[in-house]
């Protein structure tokens, strides 16, 4: 057999069979094609936006559950609201947060710092927790909240150290 570099041809030169594509169904095609993704491929739930949050952990020890942006999902529906991780690996571990309309005091955009881009919504619960919803489009979640019933101001709030 001749070696790369020696000016013979290469007998198997043009017989590589290059591997077979993966045939797919109309409807699965048409299923991907429908479904929003996120930078990652990964599928979306329609009517869903990519967020990261920042909430009171159910524990005993009065920690915060903080989900980086773009690990999370919103959704209002029906007068809740519901945070949840993207991934079905992490829902595992990190239960769903859902707030109803008669659990919130009020809800603002958050007062950008000029040091970072901390574009957000703060959600204030009646017993005076809050709730921080991280999105890189604040009005777009302000407008769904305010669909879904909640009592939304547009004046911004703005935020210390995080609790």
């Amino acid at each position: 057999m001749p070696g790369p570099f020696s000016r013979k041809p290469n007998p198997l030169a043009g017989r590589v069979v290059p591997p077979a594509a993966p045939t797919r169904s109309p409807a699965q095609t048409s299923a991907q094609a429908s479904a929003p993704s996120d930078e990652a491929g990964e599928a979306v739930e329609p009517g869903a936006i990519l967020c990261g949050y920042n909430v009171p952990d159910p524990g005993p020890f009065k920690t915060r559950q903080k989900i980086p942006r773009g690990w999370g999902l919103f959704t209002v529906d029906e007068r809740r609201m519901t945070l949840r991780p993207k991934s079905k690996r992490a829902g595992r571990l990190v239960q769903p947060v859902v707030v109803t309309v008669e659990q919130v005091t009020t809800v603002a955009p958050i007062q950008p710092n000029y040091l970072s881009s901390n574009l957000g919504v703060v959600v204030r619960r009646v017993d005076g927790v809050s709730l921080y919803v991280w999105t890189d489009d604040p009005q777009q979640v302000l407008d769904r909240l305010r669909d879904g019933g909640f009592p939304v101001s547009r004046q911004p709030v703005e935020v210390g150290a995080l609790e």
